[in-house]
């Protein structure tokens, strides 16, 4: 309050009222209030002889609160007054040209979720060569690794993140430098000799995003919980800081997924799309939207997948073979796994030749390889580090094949030992599909002693039976120990490969096979 009624008091310009009011806005931005901080420092710019630091400053606060056009604004009019109103910074050329150096840097924050992101690379790598001190040239540096890989580049990306690490000189811009190297060699395959700074605290809104999602997408990637993005997401929502929120919320829905909360996951991912498409940022929304397809995918749920697919194509258009195209690419195979697998087995083929193309090693950036595996009838890749993944979905999966073989040895105890919790799995994140083929696999195990209909599996022949012979779809669910949508699944397929289109046709048809008995 005093530094506010001190502002309001002065006269004219007076250094020492704009530095106070300042500070005040510098501890707003800390206790998490950008709003408040952004208004402290637009009138520490009317009362400064030198507007523009804090023209900037206010700038800083519009982007973080995802007033994208105030924050360009400001920063254009820190631009046109910088040096015409101050001695000092008329006759410091240092002070002016680093100062010419933050606006760049930040307006390439306020661009690099918007923007095209191989231009914005290529602008940012070029301003951080003539950039006049080593803090801003690494700032910038990091800035165009993070626009590289948004669109993409993984090669420059590369090139850019290494340099990053060689200048990086502040703590902030290290952490981000390194987390950026790290996440790039996982995906390549390639061990790591950056050494890992401290990271920042993820409730501070200064935090460079970057050393905040590419720890947590590293984490994912390998399995491992990472809860300081959620202390991010939650310090964002709190202060109204929704231009980190896209990006926060869309790397939180992909743990979430990985960890098997596919419904917090979907939440997050809708949200993310929703809040990203508003604030203008066209890659993140599809990032976003491609881990709601994914889930959608894996539970068969063609309805929601056609609509994340036409709200994808409401957004700018991506490149071709970027992730997130690919990733809806993926999950469309997924959905045909049963319609046609020499077509899915090509489609997932040609994702993961131009995840290959990308120079992506990493199995688990788009998990494409099980669906494969799967298809091919192949026994799963080893994981390179023993261990068993860490997404339940992924590992209900190796557990539902390794029950195959062993059943087909007559291992029964172990198969069974395997398929029970991976069909609970299965029903928990409602991904019918497997669900049905855990079942079958168990229907195999104890299967009736009475001859079953050719071309049926043994569960297949149980609902038909049970259903034949008047039952509804939940006594017959009550009756073999399955849910009613594992009934329905049954009995798509009993229709198809029996080519009737009634109950009462079933009826008959269970009617002859019980003659035959």
């Amino acid at each position: 309050q005093c530094a506010w009624h001190r502002s309001y008091a002065t006269a004219g310009p007076d250094s020492a009222a704009a530095i106070s009011l300042a500070e005040v806005a510098a501890a707003a931005v800390r206790r998490g209030a950008p709003a408040a901080a952004r208004q402290a420092y637009q009138r520490a710019a009317v009362i400064a002889p030198d507007p523009a630091p804090y023209l900037v400053e206010a700038a800083v606060c519009a982007r973080v609160e995802g007033d994208v056009e105030a924050a360009l604004d400001l920063l254009d009019e820190a631009e046109t007054t910088l040096g015409k109103q101050s001695t000092y910074i008329k006759e410091n050329a240092a002070a002016r040209t680093v100062l010419h150096a933050r606006i760049r840097t930040e307006r390439g924050r306020v661009d690099l979720s918007r923007s095209d992101p191989a231009r914005l690379m290529t602008d940012l790598a070029a301003a951080a060569e003539t950039a006049p001190d080593p803090v801003h040239a690494a700032d910038l540096t990091v800035a165009a690794a993070a626009a590289a890989i948004l669109g993409a580049h993984y090669d420059q990306a590369r090139t850019l993140s290494a340099r990053a690490v060689e200048r990086a000189v502040l703590p902030a811009t290290r952490a981000a430098a390194h987390a950026v190297a790290e996440h790039l060699a996982l995906l390549f395959g390639e061990p790591t000799s950056v050494p890992a700074p401290e990271l920042p605290d993820a409730s501070n809104l200064d935090a460079p995003l970057e050393s905040l999602i590419y720890p947590a997408w590293t984490a994912a990637l390998q399995g491992s919980p990472h809860t300081r993005l959620g202390e991010a997401v939650k310090a964002a929502y709190d202060a109204g800081a929704r231009s980190r929120l896209p990006a926060l919320l869309t790397m939180a829905a992909e743990l979430d997924q990985r960890a098997g909360h596919w419904d917090v996951a979907r939440g997050r991912a809708l949200a993310a799309a929703d809040l990203g498409a508003d604030l203008g940022q066209p890659l993140w929304p599809a990032l976003a939207l491609a881990v709601a397809a994914r889930i959608a995918a894996y539970r068969g749920d063609r309805a929601d997948f056609a609509d994340l697919e036409a709200r994808l194509a409401g957004l700018p258009p991506i490149p071709a073979d970027h992730p997130a195209e690919l990733a809806f690419r993926h999950a469309k195979a997924v959905l045909t796994l049963d319609d046609d697998r020499d077509a899915a087995a090509a489609e997932l083929q040609a994702v993961d030749e131009a995840l290959r193309s990308h120079g992506i090693r990493h199995p688990a950036f788009l998990p494409v390889r099980p669906d494969l595996d799967e298809l091919l009838t192949r026994e799963p890749a080893a994981d390179s580090t023993g261990e068993r993944p860490a997404d339940p979905f992924q590992s209900a999966r190796r557990d539902l094949q390794a029950a195959r073989r062993l059943r087909e040895r007559r291992h029964h105890a172990e198969a069974r030992a395997l398929l029970e919790p991976a069909r609970d799995t299965f029903r928990r994140l409602r991904a019918r599909r497997w669900e049905a083929l855990c079942e079958e696999e168990l229907a195999h195990l104890v299967a009736a002693k009475a001859p079953e209909p050719k071309g049926l599996t043994p569960y297949e022949t149980q609902v038909a039976r049970h259903v034949g012979a008047g039952r509804t779809n939940n006594e017959t669910a009550a009756a073999l120990f399955i849910s009613p949508k594992t009934v329905e699944y049954h009995l798509r397929n009993l229709y198809k490969k029996l080519g009737i289109r009634s109950r009462t046709e079933l009826a008959r048809i269970v009617a002859t096979w019980e003659g035959e008995n």
